[in-house]
């Protein structure tokens, strides 16, 4: 036995593994870059100009900044995320001792009597009545010798999970940092609009006093009055509708930062700069940063890994078990040199009529393995045209954004010189509210617009993978 030890483990440590070795999945379907990248922008290294920490710091936001660390610690989705990846290290952890032999110390005392009335053998009958004590104090080994790599598949497995959950966390918070960051942009773009309408109602009621104040004295219409008086109550009904969507926002970011809505407040704060430009990425940079992707990938690498470990099931199951201790009757005997006691041996579990259940097991992980194959690819796909359609989004609304700007300068000029003209007389009230009524439509669909290329600004950093750190926990 002395000499077989040594074999045994090395036997265990060099065997061979059955199933399949991983192999990363074939992104060579990949294109090596995206189509009509807009003029201005370029290809990024992640390494050189994307921030791969605090991305949310491009927007240029500070108080936006001072808001996003609560989203980790303090948001429930978030939390439960890292309970899960914590679940995951503690199978980790659990599987990296798999290839160590199992020590249990397990000490016991106990009595037994025998019946005087059970023995019926005349050579029993000295056997009967007697009392047995015994006291142990046993060391009890058991290992596993690994020689199909069933143990070594199963911490591929473990290993590969965890990296799974570790990429699901970040996804999680990725998701919850965007989710912050849309919603911040949001509320800052509806308190531009409010400032925009406020400011119409006051100029309309001070037409609308005006006009009352004419046509008390009999030099007015009392239809202007009621044009002008209608006009003041629809900006007013806008400005009920824009605080209403205020409060749904607050209370919304309320919510991501893990906080009750009831008495959270964000002071007004307009939206008066651009969204920056971001580098674009190419496709292989996003498979290494996106979380979605590297989840799904690590999935695939577990999948593999369990296929191995249903094959080892197939083969004979080899364990050395061993016992070296104290055992004694009498307690005071039981640390005596003669009560030392040992035993060794090697035992073997061959499946004979399980065999049909055990293939069955291993076509089902490998069709397990081909979904999540599948999966992956969609995956990646997603993440591409995603990335694509923030893009081609980006473009079309940066040119929007040029023509809502000549439309609200415009409209902006026209309202004076119609307000001027009827002044003066040259024209009627209606001219007036129709040019007023454009103008404040332009300026509005400027803020939106913007508000459009920060949500979509913030889609594409999303899509570009964000921040991809694991947590220090």
């Amino acid at each position: 036995m002395k000499a077989l030890s040594p074999l045994l483990v090395a036997l265990s440590l060099t065997g061979c593994m059955v199933g399949p070795d991983y192999q990363g999945p074939d992104n060579s379907a990949v294109p090596a870059e995206f189509d009509k990248i807009p003029k201005g922008w370029k290809a990024a290294s992640p390494a050189d100009h994307l921030d791969r920490g605090d991305w949310w710091k491009r927007l240029g936001d500070p108080k936006l900044n001072s808001h996003m660390k609560a989203v980790e610690a303090s948001n429930p989705t978030a939390t439960a995320a890292l309970a899960r990846l914590r679940q995951a290290r503690t199978v980790t952890e659990a599987a990296r001792v798999g290839l160590q032999p199992q020590l249990d110390f397990n000490p016991a005392a106990g009595s037994v009597r025998s019946s005087q009335n059970i023995f019926r053998s005349p050579q029993a009958v000295n056997q009967q009545g007697l009392t047995n004590d015994s006291f142990a104090l046993p060391l009890d080994l058991v290992w596993e010798v690994d020689l199909w790599g069933r143990v070594r598949r199963e911490q591929q497995a473990a290993n590969a999970n965890e990296q799974s959950a570790v990429a699901a966390y970040n996804g999680v918070i990725l998701s919850l940092q965007a989710e912050l960051a849309s919603s911040w942009f949001a509320l800052r773009a509806t308190d531009s609009e409010i400032d925009v309408v406020k400011s119409t109602i006051k100029l309309r009621k001070n037409a609308t006093e005006l006009l009352q104040h004419r046509s008390d004295e009999g030099a007015g219409d009392d239809l202007d009055t009621a044009r002008a008086d209608a006009e003041l109550a629809s900006t007013e009904a806008d400005l009920a509708t824009l605080q209403r969507r205020r409060a749904e926002l607050v209370s919304g970011i309320a919510l991501i930062l893990g906080k009750p809505a009831q008495g959270f407040k964000l002071a007004h704060y307009p939206l008066e700069a651009n969204p920056p430009r971001i580098p674009v990425s190419l496709p292989s940079d996003i498979l290494e940063r996106r979380p979605d992707i590297a989840s799904a990938e690590r999935d695939l690498a577990a999948a593999s890994a369990l296929i191995g470990v249903n094959k080892a099931a197939l083969f004979p199951q080899i364990n050395l078990d061993a016992t070296l201790g104290l055992a004694s009757r009498n307690a005071s005997d039981l640390l005596q040199t003669s009560s030392k006691a040992w035993s060794y041996g090697i035992d073997a579990n061959v499946p004979i009529l399980r065999r049909t259940i055990l293939k069955a097991e291993v076509a089902r992980s490998e069709a397990r393995y081909d979904e999540l194959l599948s999966d992956y690819r969609q995956t990646v796909l997603v993440a591409l045209r995603e990335v694509d359609l923030s893009l081609s989004s980006l473009k079309w609304l940066s040119q929007q954004q040029s023509a809502v700007d000549r439309q609200a300068a415009a409209s902006t000029k026209a309202a004076k010189l119609s307000n001027t003209r009827y002044l003066e007389g040259l024209t009627s009230l209606l001219e007036s509210i129709d040019a007023e009524r454009t103008r404040l439509q332009a300026l509005r669909s400027q803020i939106q617009v913007r508000n459009l290329r920060y949500a979509t600004t913030i889609q594409l950093m999303k899509a570009l993978g964000g921040s991809f750190k694991s947590p220090n926990t």
